[in-house]
């Protein structure tokens, strides 16, 4: 199988090596933020992609663990609530743990030299754990 790889923090890169001229090339890469009244965080992200020679789709990486410099750990806990298309027809993905990050392996149909989207309606939860609260 060919996958790319799409990385966390709001960069995309780190394709896979290119064999027999197959090149991916992220074209778009949109995130629409909204922080709720509860202290949640809808996310949803778009990838659109341009793959030429064949693919099976792309990874999205998301970092979900962090250590802050003062020595603190901090978790966020992701909730993927779907993975479409751009015409809202659902993707098929993968959900898995590497080391410090969430990673999404999406199948996109009909990835051979051909431009795709890919969104993903995210939900993070407030899990923000080992954090200091400010003093009132």
């Amino acid at each position: 199988m060919r996958w790319a790889r799409a990385s966390g923090r709001e960069t995309l890169g780190g394709a896979v090596p290119a064999l027999a001229q197959r090149t991916l090339l992220i074209t778009d890469f949109a995130a629409d933020v909204r922080v709720n009244i509860d202290g949640t965080i809808d996310v949803s992200e778009t990838i659109r992609a341009q793959f030429n020679g064949t693919w099976n789709g792309l990874y999205r990486t998301i970092p979900v663990d962090y250590r802050t410099p003062q020595g603190f750990n901090y978790m966020l806990r992701l909730d993927v609530q779907a993975v479409t298309d751009a015409v809202g027809n659902s993707l098929r993905y993968e959900s898995s743990r590497e080391r410090n990050n969430r990673k999404l392996k999406i199948y996109v149909p009909g990835a051979v030299d051909a431009s795709r989207t890919a969104s993903q309606p995210v939900v993070q939860a407030s899990g923000i754990t080992n954090v200091p609260k400010p003093l009132a």
